[in-house]
């Protein structure tokens, strides 16, 4: 690149004090016609240098020449200066690369993300949200997997969009809560305020409309979408609690596994057709597994740092 740039310097000097050779001079007006004069191949300065150079050679050369010669040096300047000026107009790169941001929470903190636009998100523990330099540009688009709490600044003429394992929610300024666990059966969005659109990716005519206090669920295997209400506190895991809004009971330990670090043996047959809904503040796993057993008669034992259902 320093070396085509030093090259078209070297030609424009020789040219505009006429000492290029004829097949040097052929080549400028190649590169000139061509606009091929990428904006990184002329230094800081440079466009300066040569106006003044045109100036001072235009200006010199008029005394010396007759009113037959002026004309065509002065036509040659204001083509060369025209050239040149649109080269850099066309050619200026208007986009930058574009480059991706990832946000990922381990398995034992969670993460406050503020994002361009001003909204923010809670990333729940082992969850990870990606979005592009050019948010908030047309769009602010996100990428969630795990869960997150989402607080959305209004702006009307850019929708806030988050996709989720193949669901996408759209929002004007709103705050909701999406769970789309990696291998989940279940992919759930928890309006709290404000109201948003969410469908399958790739198709809107899908959508539903939630209102405040509305849950929909979707499950990506077989494309089905239902909607219902709930009334705990689907949030509560931001302040280290727990929250299940009718997800099955195997799901849920699961949760507890992740949440407290533990492991969790059960026969699948014992949890069948089970679901539990419920939510708690900051409490130990003990009293945590025994609220969600207690409503199918459910108990467990500790056997070799193993809890055990029976």
């Amino acid at each position: 690149m320093a070396q085509h740039k030093k090259r078209l310097d070297l030609l424009l000097h020789k040219f505009l004090h006429r000492r290029s050779s004829p097949k040097e001079t052929s080549l400028l007006w190649q590169w000139l016609w061509q606009l091929d004069i990428p904006e990184e191949h002329i230094a800081t300065g440079q466009q300066e240098r040569l106006w003044q150079a045109i100036s001072r050679e235009t200006i010199s050369a008029a005394p010396k020449q007759t009113h037959r010669y002026r004309r065509p040096l002065l036509a040659v300047a204001a083509l060369l200066l025209c050239l040149i000026a649109i080269g850099w107009l066309l050619l200026k790169p208007t986009t930058q690369p574009i480059q991706q941001y990832v946000v990922n929470s381990d398995d034992q903190h969670m993460k406050s993300i503020g994002l361009p636009d001003g909204s923010t998100v809670i990333l729940n523990r082992s969850s990870t949200l990606t979005w592009s330099s050019d948010y908030n540009h047309k769009v602010r688009q996100v990428i969630l997997t795990g869960e997150g709490y989402f607080k959305v600044a209004t702006d009307d003429k850019r929708p806030f969009i988050v996709q989720s394992a193949g669901l996408e929610t759209h929002v004007l300024g709103t705050a909701f809560n999406i769970e789309a666990h990696k291998g989940a059966a279940q992919i759930r969005v928890a309006l709290t305020a404000g109201k948003i659109a969410v469908y399958p990716a790739g198709r809107p005519e899908q959508q539903s409309l939630l209102e405040p206090g509305q849950l929909l669920r979707y499950e990506p295997a077989t494309g089905k979408l239902s909607t219902s209400t709930f009334t705990n506190d689907v949030v509560c895991w931001t302040t280290g609690g727990l929250s299940f809004n009718g997800i099955p009971l195997s799901e849920a330990l699961q949760q507890l596994e992740t949440h407290y670090h533990i492991r969790i043996q059960y026969h699948p047959q014992q949890l069948a057709h089970k679901t539990v809904t419920a939510s708690m503040g900051k409490t130990s796993w003990q009293k945590a597994l025994s609220a969600i057993l207690f409503p199918h008669d459910l108990k467990y034992k500790v056997k070799d740092s193993i809890v055990i259902i029976q």
